[in-house]
């Protein structure tokens, strides 16, 4: 018995429970023969929820699933998510097979940078939460991907050091502020940005509807954040402990600052 993925939604062929919409294995002996495949579900496959099905440790039968579920999108993928097995092997599998993607969701996942660079040009929405990723990949998102209009950055930020230097905290905020002009929603939960790298992003992004600073703790100055509200149809704050849009294993990324 082979396990595979369906990636169908609402149904569940082997009588498997499905967590959430959009994910699906079967056992077969036959892998992918037979398997009837939806057209939107077969070019925006969800594996986020891959690890729950698969031995943990398996990693390499994961990543093996993930690129058969893009190859299966016959080049014509649209979305792509994954949760924990997600890296740039996986991200220049994908340049390798198609050239139409526009949405990127990686979640707790090792590192990207290289393969996001690689994956640049059609991408509309990028969305890494609790992944590891170099500013200077992000900064190349930004130049090269001229529609995009949707970033996610969840990170680890904490408050400054003594004795470090603050340029450091802000490096990702003027990347962001620079190459990313069109953005119209940017959520940077936890990141390490003061003032000075918030102004940033204000001064470069002028298309901003929505930002979301929750647990940005450098960011004191009441007073910018009233600006932020006066130009930013949404905005929320860094003291804003709602983490309702987190799954659990999210959570754990929250929890040092924000009990549950």
């Amino acid at each position: 018995m082979v396990w595979s993925v369906a990636l169908d939604i609402g149904h569940d062929e082997g009588g498997f429970p499905v967590s959430r919409p959009g994910t699906l294995l079967r056992r077969s002996s036959n892998d992918w023969e037979g398997t009837e495949i939806s057209e939107t579900t077969r070019l925006k496959p969800n594996l986020r929820d891959l690890w729950n099905y698969v031995d943990w440790k398996s990693g390499d039968k994961k990543k093996k699933l993930a690129k058969e579920a893009i190859n299966r999108s016959g080049g014509g993928l649209v979305e792509f998510s994954m949760k924990l097995f997600g890296n740039d092997e996986i991200l220049h599998h994908i340049a390798k097979k198609t050239s139409s993607l526009k949405c990127i969701r990686f979640a707790m996942c090792g590192q990207l940078s290289d393969g996001l660079v690689e994956l640049a040009g059609l991408l509309e929405e990028v969305d890494l939460r609790f992944s590891l990723y170099t500013n200077e990949a992000i900064e190349a998102v930004g130049c090269s991907c001229k529609h995009l209009k949707s970033v996610r950055l969840d990170g680890r930020g904490v408050k400054l050091p003594i004795g470090i230097d603050e340029e450091e905290f802000n490096k990702l905020a003027f990347g962001i502020g620079k190459n990313m002009p069109q953005v119209r929603r940017l959520e940077i939960f936890r990141n390490s940005l003061t003032e000075n790298g918030l102004q940033g992003i204000l001064d470069g992004c002028r298309e901003l509807e929505y930002l979301d600073l929750r647990h940005c703790l450098c960011i004191m100055d009441d007073d910018l954040m009233k600006v932020c509200a006066d130009k930013i149809n949404v905005l929320r704050s860094p003291m804003d402990e709602d983490i309702g849009d987190f799954d659990w294993e999210e959570r754990n990324f929250v929890y040092p600052l924000f009990p549950l």
